[in-house]
């Protein structure tokens, strides 16, 4: 998912980082899972490893302003579907595209907020976006959308719809959940790891059965929990972290 230099200094920089640390941490237990398979595939021996839990605090009242465009789409029928992340290769947005593009060609009249920041990696689904908002189709996109447009979307969309090929956590399924808002999500294992009663999962690779699964949740045939995840802090997170820590270093060598 990146280009050739970024993955040959990160495993570079993972093989000095393996040698010369006392124990390693992850973000999750999918990623602390990678770094295992990946280290026997390496024939390394890595010192002890762990995971903690990201935090996700609930989303202040911001004071920033929305842009008339995403109010306006709130406030009119049938509502709106988001997503949100850089538009970049691992988040499968042009599979996202397709499956709103098979909605529209039913007759659906779905619209789809994409916001992220646009990357050169992904110019031609960007540009393939566009076209389709200028031929009139209801998509709209937000490159450069405030913390406040952000909380909006979560709690005004639909749902919130991650098609990701791969993530190591899943900060925009926890922070969407812990608004209330329903998520179908790609069936990868960090986003299995975070999933509740609010989160449909779906393969990420069949495009058909994401737009027949957003079609039902439209017409009101499939039902998601719209009732809020519980809130899993920052300080939550740090704390989970330090216990960590100070578990994989043996209690007594990492300061109170």
């Amino acid at each position: 998912f990146t280009v050739p230099w970024v993955r040959a200094a990160f495993c570079d920089w993972l093989r000095q980082m393996r040698g010369c640390s006392d124990a390693i941490l992850c973000n999750s237990a999918t990623t602390e899972s990678e770094l295992r398979a990946y280290a026997v595939r390496q024939g390394w021996t890595l010192p002890p490893t762990g995971n903690f839990r990201l935090g996700g605090d609930p989303l202040p009242n911001l004071q920033q302003p929305v842009r008339a465009s995403l109010q306006a789409l709130a406030a009119s029928e049938p509502g709106f579907y988001a997503t949100v992340g850089s538009i970049e290769p691992k988040k499968n947005h042009a599979m996202l595209v397709d499956a709103f593009e098979q909605l529209w060609a039913r007759g659906h009249t779905l619209p789809l907020v994409v916001a992220g920041r646009c990357t050169a990696e992904c110019a031609l689904v960007i540009a393939r976006m566009k076209k389709l908002a200028a031929q009139g189709r209801p998509l709209f996109l937000v490159s450069d959308a405030n913390d406040s447009e952000i909380a909006f979307l979560y709690r005004h969309a639909r749902a919130l719809v991650l098609p990701s090929l791969f993530e190591g956590f899943g900060l925009p399924l926890v922070e969407a959940r812990t608004q209330g808002c329903a998520v179908f999500a790609s069936d990868i294992p960090s986003f299995r790891e975070l999933a509740d009663a609010g989160v449909r999962l779906f393969d990420r690779r069949d495009t058909q059965h994401l737009a027949e699964l957003l079609a039902a949740h439209a017409t009101g045939a499939l039902v998601l929990a719209r009732a809020p995840m519980l809130p899993f802090t920052w300080q939550q997170s740090a704390q989970q972290c330090l216990d960590q820590i100070r578990h994989l270093l043996r209690d007594g060598i990492v300061a109170p």
